[in-house]
């Protein structure tokens, strides 16, 4: 459930933080990001899960209130199944109590898999920026008098997404692996629980099903790239 989130969230940080990091090249600002992504690049998965789980549920746990496990309070009902999806479910019956739970659960792991898998996206977005913000059409920007903040965060930052597109999917697929191990840190029954249970149980059908899904999710992803391939480069014809 929350890898979609955790997708969304890790594109636009990686790309946010790779256009901060590139427009300050050299200076503490862009020292102090690639610290912090070749730090949780270079961290196991489970180290990232545990270190937020001891930090932000157990250290913190007064002031966050947040749970140090399970997908939802278990003294909770269920909604009612209408789509198979508990979240989307509960948001449909107005379950407002179930589903901010469930939302509240989802917090952690999420930032687990984000803080996993964005230090790659982040590199490839700063380092295409500096590629970008030496081009000449950026030249041509500053001598038309635009702004730097203009020039780095509209005309550079736009063209630099276009190869980027495609390391979205990569991420999209990178960030299974970090789910897997940030569900069973935090207790929390997913995809990762279910392939676990699945492999360890020797099922070889529910193997089977989570392979076809996994497999649509990236044609889905891909799909999605292809759009904004056109939506971003005007010489791309959609047709």
């Amino acid at each position: 459930t929350f890898m979609i989130p955790a997708v969304i969230i890790t594109v636009l940080l990686g790309t946010y933080l790779g256009a901060i990091a590139s427009a300050n090249r050299n200076k503490w600002v862009d020292y102090l990001i690639r610290a912090f992504y070749i730090f949780t690049w270079s961290s196991p998965p489970y180290f990232i899960a545990l270190l937020l789980l001891l930090i932000f549920a157990i250290w913190l746990g007064p002031w966050t209130h947040l749970p140090t496990g399970g997908y939802v309070n278990e003294l909770l009902p269920a909604p009612k199944p209408i789509t198979g999806w508990l979240l989307i479910d509960a948001l449909i019956e107005h379950d407002w109590a179930y589903a901010e739970s469930y939302t509240i659960h989802m917090i952690l792991p999420t930032f687990a898999v984000v803080l996993y898998s964005f230090g790659v996206y982040t590199r490839m977005a700063r380092n295409t920026m500096l590629d970008v913000l030496e081009s000449d059409y950026v030249r041509l920007a500053y001598v038309k008098g635009l702004s730097r903040r203009v020039v780095v965060y509209r005309v550079g930052l736009r063209n630099a997404l276009i190869p980027l597109v495609t390391l979205m999917v990569l991420t999209f697929a990178l960030s299974w692996t970090g789910a897997y191990v940030a569900e069973d840190v935090f207790d929390y029954h997913g995809m990762g629980y279910l392939t676990t249970v699945a492999i360890t149980s020797v099922d070889p059908l529910m193997v089977y099903d989570i392979t076809l899904f996994v497999g649509i999710s990236v044609i889905i992803a891909n799909f999605i790239a292809d759009i904004l391939y056109g939506v971003l480069d005007p010489r791309v014809r959609i047709t």
